[in-house]
């Protein structure tokens, strides 16, 4: 019931430990557009949430919108790379969408991973290897290239692979080209080298790598940002504090260019990590009841006293959460 009169039922839980029973206030974070939702509610367990933050993602128009990093030329000549992303392009929109591009305009000299007809491509100038899955659905998908010499004496865009969820692509075909990628244009997100085409959709978690990961990375980094800058990362582009700031610790200038904009993209997969909250009894007998947090991203931790309330208003991170709610009666 709504014990304290601000319109949104409250919950009455009871802790394992200490008999102690405590009111958890619906306001706010229990309001229908709050930022907290219960998941599940059962009195020998405390309650469980999902911490699902919220993310951020870069949003272009189809014409005119991109991310320009004004200081870097990518990966060139042989060196290895992997270049990943999260996309949503809509039903409907045009089948060539550039994800990522730069280098030159010489055969062999550009680097560009875009969707053709629908489908994961990367092309040199002259070569390419295009995956099978139709893309242009609007959903989210994360797709990611590798490349490396491999055993070729002369360098070859064939050696090119193509991963989409996680799982390696199957390919649909192959132009063999010899490649060595030149420092020509800038690396730019979300339009082609030349300015021909730009894409209509969404892009998160872009990330430029100077090394051709393993099946096994990709499927591993793909649900989540990575906070640590190791050294082969060249750049990251996270967007989830609403900027377009680059966290691989290279420090790369970017530059939003068009109407190009950063907005919420609440439904992106990301990965979601259970935390159960336990009411514990008044351990320091300052009068308030103790909270007991567990199965986080940090572990465990106990939130002390009349701060327990503030712990719950505030979504339990400086993120908001986004939460579905069930109770067990």
């Amino acid at each position: 019931s709504d014990v304290n009169g601000d319109g949104v039922d409250d919950l009455l839980a009871s802790a394992t430990i200490g008999n102690q029973i405590g009111i958890l206030y619906g306001h706010p974070w229990l309001a229908d557009e709050g930022s907290l939702k219960i998941r599940e509610l059962k009195s020998d367990q405390g309650f469980i949430i999902d911490s699902k933050p919220l993310t951020q993602a870069l949003q272009l128009n189809g014409s005119t919108d991109y991310l320009e990093l004004t200081d870097y030329t990518g990966i060139t000549e042989n060196n290895p790379r992997t270049v990943e992303a999260w996309i949503r392009v809509p039903e409907g929109a045009a089948g060539i969408q550039p994800i990522v591009s730069w280098g030159s305009s010489s055969s062999g000299a550009g680097w560009l991973v875009r969707l053709f007809d629908g489908k994961i491509q990367v092309a040199v100038n002259g070569g390419n290897v295009i995956g099978t899955t139709n893309l242009i659905d609007g959903t989210w998908h994360h797709i990611a290239v590798t490349w490396s010499e491999g055993n070729k004496v002369v360098p070859n865009i064939e050696t090119a692979k193509l991963y989409l969820n996680g799982q390696p692509e199957k390919i649909s075909s192959i132009t063999a080209s010899f490649m060595e990628t030149a420092s020509g244009d800038e690396v730019r997100i979300g339009r082609d080298r030349r300015g021909d085409s730009y894409l209509e959709g969404e892009i998160d978690q872009g990330r430029i790598w100077s090394e051709a990961l393993s099946a096994n990375q990709i499927q591993s980094n793909r649900l989540i940002s990575i906070t640590s800058q190791p050294p082969t990362l060249q750049a990251s582009f996270t967007f989830d504090d609403g900027s377009a700031t680059d966290s691989s610790g290279k420090n790369r200038s970017a530059r939003l260019e068009g109407s190009a904009a950063i907005a919420e993209a609440s439904d992106r997969p990301i990965a979601v990590t259970d935390q159960v909250i336990q009411l514990i009894g008044d351990l320091n007998l300052d009068g308030y009841g103790e909270t007991l947090i567990t199965g986080g991203p940090n572990s465990s931790s106990i939130v002390f006293g009349a701060s327990t309330k503030e712990l719950l208003d505030g979504g339990l991170a400086t993120r908001e959460l986004t939460l579905t709610c069930l109770l067990y009666t």
